[in-house]
């Protein structure tokens, strides 16, 4: 049987906290719950000592969600290691829909996640959309042609331990969100499987909804991303080449917004709005991870963000990250 690690990270979330805690000690056939609190100023460590010894709590001062990670993984002792956003909720099924599909080959096993409002309501639908079905193979082959794969964000993810001892430790100087490091190199450690059913709860609220203006610094991880995947492919004798990079649509999504409204801060040496144009284009024919409509509307916004008046722009920005 399958020994199940929930590390939940949380900065400053006493009002939802409770509720995440509560959901990973709901998981059938049980978990280890770790919890690292941040250095959070709210009543958070308050809501997490209530829960007793129930849970593994570890409280630090406030350094990065990336430091979160490290404490809570030194800490853990799971086969599978799930990293939960304070603010998420896991189902109640998710040990066992982990059992039906685990194996030795796998690295992480990846679910569908859906949205719900403050107060736990359903908000919108159920991500990403998985169009076509990733299989391990498919996700191999779209790491190494277009530098990525489709993925939830941190919660909706399980990984195999063997494989996380070996980046762990990570380096918070490098990246303050962990599940940068996690997500990106997955694929090289073994298969990435993927269970197409909504069994995380992200929610959706007014800290968390920022609109994703930050481009230049969106731009900006994703390419210290980038560069550290390709560190940890080389260490494995698998080379990714620069230009997967430019190939990614999610990245040149970032890319052209950066450049039109954050031209000063834009961090990436050599780019331009022509070559973020021909970027999208190629990933119009080429990036098969992405359904062809949805890759056609993407190229689209990408080429409106760069041409469009300001104005129209910007609109344009709040339709795509609107969450």
């Amino acid at each position: 049987m399958l020994r199940i690690s929930v590390i939940i990270t949380n900065y400053n979330y006493g009002r939802y906290v409770d509720v995440a805690i509560q959901s990973a000690l709901s998981l059938n056939g049980g978990a280890e719950v770790i919890v690292v609190d941040d250095g959070s100023t709210d009543n958070s460590r308050s809501v997490i000592d209530a829960f007793g010894s129930s849970v593994y709590k570890i409280y630090q001062t406030n350094q990065s969600q990336t430091a979160a990670y490290n404490a809570g993984f030194a800490a853990s002792t799971g086969d599978v290691v799930i990293f939960l956003d304070s603010d998420d909720l896991l189902d109640p099924s998710v040990g066992e829909e982990l059992g039906s599909v685990w194996n030795e080959r796998v690295s992480k096993v990846q679910f569908q996640m859906q949205r719900i409002d403050e107060y736990g309501r359903p908000r919108g639908g159920v991500f990403p959309a998985y169009l076509p079905l990733p299989t391990p193979e498919r996700i191999r082959h779209w790491v190494m042609t277009t530098g990525g794969y489709p993925s939830p964000p941190a919660s909706g993810n399980a990984y195999a331990r063997r494989w996380l001892k070996e980046i762990f430790p990570l380096d918070p100087e490098a990246d303050r969100a962990g599940d940068s490091f996690c997500l990106s190199v997955a694929p090289l450690f073994g298969d990435v499987v993927t269970v197409a059913k909504p069994l995380v709860f992200y929610r959706v609220h007014g800290a968390n909804d920022s609109g994703h203006t930050s481009f230049a610094m969106h731009a900006d991880r994703a390419m210290k991303r980038f560069k550290y995947s390709q560190g940890v492919a080389r260490h494995r004798g698998v080379e990714l080449a620069d230009r997967l990079f430019f190939r990614n649509l999610e990245t040149t999504q970032f890319r052209a917004a950066s450049m039109r409204f954050a031209r000063e801060q834009h961090p990436i040496p050599d780019d331009s709005p022509l070559r973020a144009a021909r970027n999208a284009l190629w990933a119009l024919a080429f990036c098969p991870q992405v359904e062809l409509r949805r890759r056609g509307v993407l190229v689209l916004w990408v080429f409106g963000v760069l041409l469009l008046p300001l104005p129209l722009a910007k609109k344009a920005v709040v339709l795509r990250y609107r969450r």
